[in-house]
């Protein structure tokens, strides 16, 4: 996979710069994203237009990724049994703007960013990204 990562970013708002070199997230099925879209649109149209509904896997990354990298991170994801995720109500996050689906059971997810992050690409990040939730 070959990346093309921004290098001027002079538009962005400082937040924003963490994530230059990407994240690693669960892009949800369509029939359950374009549910969430739709709220997501009208109740928080900042955060729809900057990124679609996802489950957030990890902290920004802290390097560019290589094929190694990425095939690091593929045997990593190789390790864990398929899952099943449920999606319960929606509701207004306190700890972030938005809307917020919570997910279950949370504890595959957690194990999953647990391991993401012995990565390389993760290589001196302190683990700051918990639950959405």
């Amino acid at each position: 996979m070959k990346v093309d990562y921004v290098t001027d970013t002079s538009n962005w708002e400082n937040w924003q710069r963490d994530y230059r070199l990407g994240l690693i997230l669960i892009m949800p099925p369509e029939e359950v994203s374009r549910q969430i879209d739709l709220l997501r649109a009208k109740h928080d149209p900042y955060a729809f237009a900057i990124c679609p509904t996802h489950i957030s896997l990890s902290d920004p990354l802290r390097r560019e990724v290589t094929p190694e990298l990425e095939e690091e991170i593929r045997d990593i994801l190789s390790t864990i049994a398929p899952f099943m995720l449920h999606y319960d109500k929606p509701h207004a996050s306190p700890k972030r703007g938005g809307v917020a689906y919570p997910i279950s059971p949370q504890a595959p997810i957690d194990h999953l960013k647990e391991i993401l992050h012995t990565a390389a690409v993760f290589e001196g990040a302190l683990l700051w990204r918990v639950s959405h939730a």
